[in-house]
């Protein structure tokens, strides 16, 4: 053993980045609730009931810059602040919102919570030990994003004991995994496609007689209904025609992957959720105008009597162990305090120049509506307009929502990568997918169109996608293979 001396080159983030990066990726329906979290936990922190100046409105309109005042977000933040000297005593909106914005009504809930979290919160309200809990969750961990489980409990033994050091039993597991099963949505956790459909017509009460004969043909002729083998079905099942289309339109209507409900890269029409939009995005005579929807939220400031306590304290000629220790305390509250209210201030200037840079790149489509319009853009694009990281960017888009008059949109909807067509023309992965989606509408339901009859209609019309890459297209839109959207 030795002693030396290293030279290490190491970045490491100031509790101010760590409390901003923390707060921008929070969506703006829960803002609120960590804010009173705040103020909670720190006794330096108050909300300030006496603010009564009307917020002023700033009107975004998209011209040739995003940023005509400011180029970059540091130039912003330098031209708004008062100095090291800033007055803390009062948090200000950052001057983005209007008090008149007309949010839609119906988009103003929405499950915040992933798909993940949503299973785990299940899991706390069963009744069972820690023990149960801990493999358990290490289950719903193996869970896929589709909602399939897809290691054995065998599988999963083995590797709690090679790897936690856990001996648990493959029965003990298959239990578990029986008990997630029954959890919302319906269908998650099962091993294959079967048994997820199985489970979903098992779960549903007072069931019908066709849906029986549904349940049965899951059962025990899978194969048969795989294959579209719908005479064999029939008679098999005792079914005229027209009872085996309907039976057949209880099964197609199942989720054939439960996990995919929980997808926000789509509209709010495409996906019939309802969400919480942080922006609100309007349109006059071609200028856009980015309202940032946070009325809701209260304004906080560093308590008076908390600041007058420590001036008193600080005054004191000589101060005991205690008062010292006091002293110290107060500081350090007021310090955090002061961290978090300029860490709530930026992510608003965050989240304002994030979406106006969007608006920017994105202003066809915002005007028109039309998926057409929709360009070619990444991550790195937004972050080169404002200046700033892209894991930032990758933040603001997360989990957040703008309402537009054609609709309401994820952040991620706008990112979207590019696609050479063979004329030269570059147009976005959503314009592939859309024109996808179209000759799946259109085709006929008796003989529809296989992987790779698709892929020859996409190059027809000037996208020569390779089948494999229709196949993933075909799964990110949510449609079946031919043979599952084949009908009577």
């Amino acid at each position: 053993m030795r002693q030396f001396l290293q030279q290490k080159l190491n970045q490491k983030l100031a509790p101010a980045q760590i409390q901003l990066m923390q707060l921008i990726q929070i969506p703006g329906i829960d803002i609120e609730d960590r804010i009173m979290e705040e103020i909670a936990s720190n006794p330096a922190l108050e909300i300030d009931n006496s603010k009564t100046e009307e917020p002023q409105e700033i009107e975004t309109s998209v011209y040739d810059e995003v940023l005509p005042e400011h180029e970059t977000y540091d130039e912003l933040q330098a031209s708004s602040s008062e100095g090291e000297e800033a007055n803390y005593n009062t948090y200000d909106y950052y001057e983005g919102h209007n008090q008149d914005a007309i949010v839609d009504p119906f988009a103003t809930k929405r499950n915040q919570e992933s798909f993940y979290d949503m299973l785990l919160q299940q899991l706390d309200m069963q009744d069972l030990n820690d023990f149960q809990k801990q493999i358990a969750s290490y289950i719903i961990g193996n869970i896929d994003e589709d909602g399939y489980l897809r290691r054995t409990a065998l599988e999963m033994s083995d590797d709690l004991a090679f790897k936690e050091n856990l001996i648990v039993a493959e029965t003990e597991i298959q239990d578990l995994i029986h008990l997630i099963q029954g959890f919302e949505p319906i269908g998650v956790a099962a091993y294959d496609l079967q048994e997820c459909l199985i489970l979903q017509l098992q779960n549903k009460e007072n069931r019908s007689v066709l849906e029986e004969k549904a349940l049965a043909i899951l059962k025990d002729d899978f194969q048969s209904f795989s294959r579209k083998h719908f005479d064999k079905l029939a008679t098999a099942h005792d079914l005229t025609e027209a009872e085996l289309k309907s039976v057949l339109e209880i099964i197609t209507h199942l989720s054939p992957k439960p996990g995919w409900q929980f997808d926000n890269n789509t509209s709010l029409e495409q996906s019939g959720n309802s969400v919480y939009p942080d922006f609100v995005l309007t349109i006059e005579q071609d200028k856009i105008q980015i309202l940032l929807n946070d009325k809701h939220i209260p304004h906080v400031r560093l308590a008076p009597d908390f600041e007058m306590m420590l001036e008193q304290l600080e005054d004191l000629p000589k101060r005991n162990k205690e008062e010292q220790s006091a002293v110290q305390f107060m500081k350090k509250n007021i310090d955090a305090a002061k961290i978090f209210i300029d860490a709530i201030q930026q992510r608003k200037t965050t989240l304002l120049l994030t979406m106006n840079a969007i608006a920017q790149k994105q202003k066809a489509f915002l005007i028109s509506g039309n998926a057409e319009d929709l360009k070619p853009m990444i991550l790195k694009d937004i972050a080169e307009i404002i200046g700033m990281d892209i894991s930032t960017i990758s933040r603001v888009s997360n989990s957040k929502y703008v309402q537009t008059p054609h609709g309401i949109f994820p952040l991620k909807y706008f990112f979207t990568s590019a696609y050479v067509k063979e004329d030269g023309e570059t147009v976005s992965k959503n314009n592939v997918t859309n024109i996808l989606q179209e000759i799946v509408d259109n085709e006929d339901k008796r003989n529809p169109f296989s992987d790779q009859q698709l892929e020859a209609l996409m190059k027809e019309k000037g996208f020569p996608i390779a089948r494999r890459t229709v196949s993933k297209y075909r799964e990110q839109l949510n449609i079946p293979a031919a043979q599952f959207r084949k009908e009577l």
